[in-house]
């Protein structure tokens, strides 16, 4: 259970940890973007040590580190997984006045840590996913105010690439995918109704259109183009239907076929295929 952990869990904790994910960037490579996030930090506040890290299941693991000898730590002994428990930046002025932190691993054995700022990682959704952190093996005086926002604002520029990075990875994907194909479905008792393929993979399709009646495991034929398609309704809601086909279709034709789709149409429906 949640709460029988050795550390504070957000309420949001599943869907956290599933918008992390999303995310793709656990046990990446370095990345100049994110060097480049701590090293200004390490300037700014002239601290020994700073990262980017990410505050996983049971761990934290840093993406960008500097002056920091480990890629990550056991979650009960990161000074982030407090961090994300709010919005706002953390500070620690000296761990060893506060009891949260006076028995923590990383305080009373090597790095030693005294001081800890941290702002988090806020997803566009409202998740914090991780942090910019700041460390110091000295205490330090609390951060002033414009000292919090020019933290904040390097959390939300290592936020911006992660955005970035997804929005471009997601467009990737959708453009895989993006095709206009028509045909229709019959067969077996079924009138012969002009269809959508939404999305179609060697193994099935999504069809949408003014369907006539279907129901769970009824047997019909997908006509495209050309080919005849032998397939069972998977599931079938309102004007959209799930077919698995009978017999895979074979994949070098439907990547030529999509291909041939692809260079004469325009390009109007974002869907992966289909997986049954």
């Amino acid at each position: 259970m949640l709460s029988d952990r050795p550390y504070p869990v957000p309420e949001n904790e599943a869907q956290r940890l599933e918008e992390l994910l999303r995310y793709a960037v656990l046990d990446t490579a370095p990345e100049p973007v994110f060097n480049d996030v701590v090293r200004l930090a390490q300037s700014v506040f002239r601290v020994p040590s700073s990262a980017v890290s990410f505050v996983d299941d049971d761990r934290q693991w840093f993406k960008a580190r500097r002056g920091i000898g480990f890629p990550e730590t056991r979650r009960e002994d990161a000074f982030c997984a407090h961090t994300i428990l709010s919005d706002a930046p953390m500070v620690v002025p000296d761990a060893l006045d506060d009891p949260r932190f006076s028995a923590n691993a990383l305080v009373v054995r090597a790095p030693h840590i005294r001081f800890y700022a941290g702002a988090p990682l806020t997803t566009p959704r409202g998740f914090n996913i991780g942090t910019v952190c700041l460390i110091d093996s000295t205490p330090r005086d609390d951060l002033r105010p414009h000292e919090r926002q020019q933290l904040e604002a390097l959390a939300n520029l290592a936020m911006s690439e992660l955005e970035r990075r997804a929005e471009s990875r997601d467009q990737r994907r959708a453009r895989r995918y993006d095709f206009e194909l028509r045909g229709t479905v019959g067969g077996y008792g079924v009138p012969s109704t002009p269809v959508e393929i939404a999305n179609i993979s060697t193994r099935g399709a999504m069809i949408r259109g003014a369907l006539p009646p279907l129901q769970r495991d009824n047997a019909v034929i997908l006509t495209i183009r050309n080919m005849v398609v032998v397939a069972t309704v998977a599931w079938c809601r309102d004007d959209t239907a799930g077919l698995a086909f009978d017999a895979p279709i074979d994949s070098l034709l439907l990547a030529r076929m999509n291909d041939r789709i692809r260079q004469g149409a325009r390009p109007s429906i974002a869907a992966p295929p289909l997986a049954f």
